[in-house]
């Protein structure tokens, strides 16, 4: 039987760490958050992203993650985007949050009164800090040439989930570069501006096709 000094332990496992079959931080598969042709975002150019609606329970989230979200999707450079607050007063008569949808008619009028391509619009749907966090959010993305609703999201971020947690620490490695210490990952779950980003960060991702995206998103 071989004997192996502890020296040869620590080469062996650097040896693994650097072979193609053995990697130290697998990334976590990527959540199936968002629906949408993302082929047709190559014909928008210009977005105007209007605030999230937030039921005027949680205005300060609702605009935290507004924040995240346009600072995230910029960073992607799939588009032009400029933001709109909702009280800004050419966002008075626009029906965003009307039951049936935006008509072509309406459409036609965001198209000519804020000058863009296209509309990204959405709302907060689950907000809670205490005793954890979690973010419920909805988002489109409408075609306003067409009508085509080429983005869409839908999704709840619960930190307590198991799978969650493998991708915001992922999230703290790949983009945060570990800044907060190698267990700062735990700070996601408790800070509202970072599970913010990290919620903003996941949605930008998304408008990326997975072939596309680089390795470790």
């Amino acid at each position: 039987m071989l004997a192996f000094r502890p020296s040869t332990w620590v080469i062996l496992a650097a040896a693994c760490s650097l072979g193609s079959g053995c990697t130290p931080h697998p990334a976590p598969p990527p959540p199936n958050i968002a629906w949408g042709p993302t082929a047709n975002l190559r014909k928008i150019h210009r977005v105007v992203f209007v605030d999230l609606a937030d039921g005027r329970q949680h205005p300060q989230v609702a605009a935290g993650l507004t924040d995240a979200l346009t600072q995230a999707i910029r960073l992607g450079r799939h588009f032009h985007v400029r933001r709109v607050r909702r009280d800004d007063p050419v966002c008075e008569e626009l029906p965003l949050d009307r039951p049936g949808g935006l008509t072509l008619t309406d459409m036609a009028d965001i198209r000519r009164t804020l000058d863009c391509d296209a509309i990204l619009y959405g709302s907060l749907t689950t907000c809670t800090a205490y005793p954890h966090m979690r973010i419920g959010l909805y988002l489109n993305l409408v075609d306003l040439g067409d009508g085509a609703l080429v983005w869409s999201v839908e999704h709840t971020w619960d930190s307590t989930q198991q799978d969650v947690q493998r991708r915001l620490q992922q999230y703290f490695r790949s983009e945060l570069r570990d800044a907060y210490g190698p267990a700062g990952w735990e700070l996601g779950t408790v800070s509202p501006r970072l599970f913010q980003k990290f919620v903003a960060h996941e949605c930008a991702v998304s408008l990326t096709p997975a072939a596309d995206r680089p390795a470790g998103h």
